[in-house]
């Protein structure tokens, strides 16, 4: 069985070619600002579906600074989403205005890009109702060269043997660091491939390997088409 760093290698070129992903809609390539650090926690959260009527009401500030939603009232978030998701969306207006904080107490968006992937994770992952993910979403919105881990990428990894089943997030990441170019473009890449391919082929209950890019890298008595699996 080939390392995943080798094994990167040989594989990164056949999914840029094969699999067309669309690089521009990745968190990990957007314009750092207020705006799209809100964007991507809300879609981590709740959806893509939930952005749209949160930037509405921030556009009727300066959609760019944390500082005034740091200080809005809880209604004003709650009063812009549908009645049915209501609840959700209250629990997660409160997420956002704790996120804001912390952001202001850093000294806004450009400090956060200056300072290191390490300290800002230290500061967000304190904020009740993120996890390990949504902050490297996060910090990938404001340029540092991470790649969050989502259950397609970890899956992934396991069934291929470059992790145990038992590895932790930061164990499964730096798998993947180690040996990824150290630039955003590309971990935006390897991020949006496995978890494409996660959704269609290496499903949680389904391995269909038939037609995945990275079947030829699975080890020897690997998962074979249409075997169920258990996570």
């Amino acid at each position: 069985m080939s390392s995943f760093g080798s094994a990167l290698h040989e594989f990164l070129p056949r999914l840029i070619e094969q699999a067309n992903f669309d690089i521009s809609r990745s968190a990990c390539v957007v314009v750092p600002s207020f705006e799209n650090l809100i964007a991507a926690l809300i879609d981590a959260k709740a959806g893509n579906v939930q952005v749209q009527p949160v930037l509405k009401v921030l556009s009727n500030l300066d959609a760019n600074q944390p500082e005034p939603l740091a200080v809005l009232e809880l209604s004003e978030f709650t009063e812009a989403w549908p009645a049915r998701s209501k609840k959700q969306m209250a629990t997660l207006a409160v997420i956002l205005k704790r996120f804001a904080a912390s952001v202001v107490a850093m000294g806004g968006v450009e400090r956060v890009q200056e300072m290191s992937a390490e300290a800002v994770k230290e500061a967000w992952i304190q904020i009740s109702g993120l996890g390990l993910a949504t902050v490297d979403q996060l910090l990938c919105v404001v340029g540092h060269p991470v790649l969050p881990i989502d259950r397609a990428t970890y899956r992934i990894l396991v069934r291929h043997g470059w992790i145990s089943e038992d590895a932790g997030y930061e164990e499964a990441q730096d798998v993947i660091l180690s040996a990824a170019p150290e630039d955003q473009a590309t971990l935006a890449v390897l991020g949006d491939a496995f978890s494409k391919i996660g959704k269609r082929w290496c499903k949680a209950s389904l391995a269909n390997c038939l037609g995945c890019p990275l079947a030829p890298w699975l080890p020897d008595g690997g998962k074979p088409y249409g075997n169920s699996l258990d996570d």
